[in-house]
């Protein structure tokens, strides 16, 4: 091909060039820094993430191929690495005697095996992960619930939590997931009204601590009494001692004078005992 026909079919080589650049741009994917990708290619799996605890090589950037490309295909699953709160709210559990109340459970955690999640999580999102596994957590709730009296479910809200918690963790493991923290945000009772055992626990520990509130002014207001009375006893005492004490000052001082007195009287007599011993001489 001599230059001039190179001349004429750089426009065409360019411009294919730029097309599989830009197609190459298109498939190019930077995985964000709170995901890791799990890449499915040819019976072989690879992660691509940034986090090092998770991906020591921190390769981030990959091209993506469609599946459907012989041999160059990849199916891809996007995992999230960030903190997942999972809902399960106004479910009906039971307590010891079965008692029936509604319990709502937030549960907090992240995913420690990126390859394991993308085997075992239903679905592709964090969604359908979150329905997939909530029949998990409301066994673990009930399992819990269940082991309580109802007249402590909500005094014990803690230890409800935590008993969840400790049931979860083994089978969230094998979904890559670990359960961070287990939190019961409310407790209450059915909203059909067929129970009002919640309710009634409720106003039974509002009065007790009414109640308790109520002893509590009343003896910091005998001890403040006896305070300011103790007080009034120790001013009248003060009161009284320094009176005794100008008292005496004063008596002194009375004394002082009446001797002063005294003695001016006696020098005075014995000048005019000289003077008439003198005279009469």
């Amino acid at each position: 091909m001599n230059m001039q026909e190179l001349v004429q079919y750089w426009p065409y080589a360019a411009g294919v060039v730029g097309f599989f650049i830009l197609i190459m741009m298109s498939l190019r994917v930077i995985v964000p820094p709170e995901f890791a990708d799990v890449i499915i290619k040819r019976k072989k799996k690879l992660l691509y993430c940034s986090d090092p605890n998770i991906n020591p090589a921190m390769q981030s950037t990959y091209y993506k191929i469609p599946g459907w490309i012989p041999f160059f295909g990849m199916y891809v699953k996007r995992i999230p690495l960030k903190v997942i709160e999972i809902k399960v709210y106004d479910y009906e559990t039971f307590a010891q005697r079965n008692a029936r109340f509604i319990c709502d459970v937030s549960v907090y955690g992240k995913v420690n095996d990126p390859e394991v999640a993308a085997k075992r999580w239903p679905g592709n999102g964090i969604e359908e992960f979150r329905e997939g596994i909530r029949e998990i957590i409301v066994a673990a709730i009930r399992n819990t619930t269940t082991k309580f009296p109802v007249e402590d479910v909500i005094a014990k809200k803690q230890e409800i939590a935590n008993g969840i918690q400790d049931s979860l963790e083994a089978d969230m493991k094998v979904y890559g997931f670990d359960v961070t923290n287990v939190a019961v945000v409310g407790i209450s009772d059915p909203p059909d009204a067929r129970t009002t055992v919640i309710r009634d626990i409720s106003a039974k520990m509002e009065a007790e601590i009414n109640a308790e509130s109520r002893k509590q002014i009343a003896i910091k207001q005998k001890e403040a009494e006896i305070v300011e009375a103790e007080t009034t006893e120790k001013s009248e005492i003060r009161k009284r001692e320094a009176e005794q004490k100008i008292g005496e000052a004063e008596q002194v001082k009375q004394q002082a004078i009446f001797l002063a007195e005294q003695q001016a009287q006696e020098e005075a007599m014995k000048v005019q005992r000289v003077r008439e011993v003198r005279a009469a001489e």
